[in-house]
C-alpha cells in the first residue's frame, strides 16, 4: 500500500521516494506502539488483579499475541515482561501463553500441510514446518499459510487461546535460563522441574494440536482448495 501511495506522486518527488516511504512506515511503527502501551497496560492490569484475570489476560496473548507482532504492538509488551524476568527469573505470564501462541502456528503449517494436496503447496507447507520446529522462525508460516489463508487464523486464535489456558490452569512457569523457540523450547521449563516442564509441553502439544485439527477441517473454502488443485 506504501509503494501505491509513492506511484501517485508527481514525477519530481521520486527523488524522496525512500524518505516517504520511510516516514509511512516510521507513523506505522508508531502507531503501532502507542496501541501497544494500551496493550500492555489493559494485559498487565488484568495480571495484577490475579486469579481468573491473569487466566484471561493468558488466553488473550495465546490468541492474539501473533496478530499483536504483525501489527507492531508487541514491543511495549515485551520490554515490560522483559524487565519483570531480568529483575525475578521466572515468567509465569507473558511468555508462557506467548509459546502456546507460537506452537500455534506451528500447528496452522502442520494442518495445512496434511490438508493441501497440490505438490508445489504442500512443499511450501512442509518447508514452514520445518522452519518452526527446527530453525524457531514461525514468519513463513505465519505469512505463508495463516495471513494467505484467512480462514486458518480461527485455528490459531482458538489452537492458541486452548493452549494458553490450559497452562494458566496447569500453573506452568518459564525461567531465563533458555530461551529457545523451536523444539527445544521445552527447555526454557526444565528449572521449575519435571512436573513443570511436563505441564508446558502439554499447553503447548494443546496450542498445537488444536490449532492443526481447526485448520484442517475448516482452514480452506472448497474455492482456495479447488484452485489450488486447478
Amino acid at each position: 500500500w506504501a509503494a501505491g501511495i509513492v506511484e501517485e506522486l508527481p514525477y519530481p518527488s521520486e527523488i524522496c521516494d525512500v524518505p516517504v516511504i520511510a516516514a509511512i512506515f516510521w507513523q506505522h511503527k508508531s502507531i503501532g506502539d502507542l496501541l501497544g502501551q494500551g496493550v500492555a497496560a489493559v494485559l498487565f492490569g488484568l495480571q495484577n488483579f490475579g486469579g481468573v484475570f491473569t487466566i484471561l489476560a493468558m488466553v488473550i496473548l495465546g490468541a492474539f499475541w501473533q496478530l499483536f507482532v504483525v501489527a507492531g504492538m508487541h514491543m511495549p509488551v515485551l520490554m515490560i515482561a522483559m524487565v519483570h524476568i531480568m529483575q525475578v527469573g521466572y515468567d509465569p505470564f507473558l511468555f508462557v501463553a506467548t509459546n502456546c501462541a507460537m506452537t500455534a502456528v506451528w500447528g496452522c503449517a502442520i494442518g495445512a500441510f496434511l490438508r493441501i494436496r497440490n505438490k508445489e503447496e504442500k512443499g511450501l507447507c512442509a518447508g514452514y514446518v520445518v522452519s518452526a520446529l527446527l530453525g524457531g522462525v514461525t514468519e513463513p508460516a505465519l505469512f505463508g499459510t495463516v495471513l494467505r489463508f484467512r480462514r486458518t487464523m480461527i485455528g490459531m486464535i482458538i489452537g492458541g487461546a486452548a493452549g494458553a489456558l490450559v497452562s494458566a490452569l496447569l500453573h506452568v512457569t518459564l525461567y531465563i535460563g533458555a530461551m529457545a523457540t523451536n523444539f527445544l523450547v521445552f527447555l526454557c521449563y526444565l528449572q521449575g522441574g519435571l512436573e513443570n516442564t511436563i505441564c508446558a509441553v502439554v499447553g503447548m502439544a494443546v496450542a498445537c494440536i488444536v490449532s492443526a485439527v481447526v485448520v484442517y477441517f475448516t482452514g480452506f473454502s472448497k474455492e482456495e482448495l479447488a484452485e489450488m488443485e486447478a
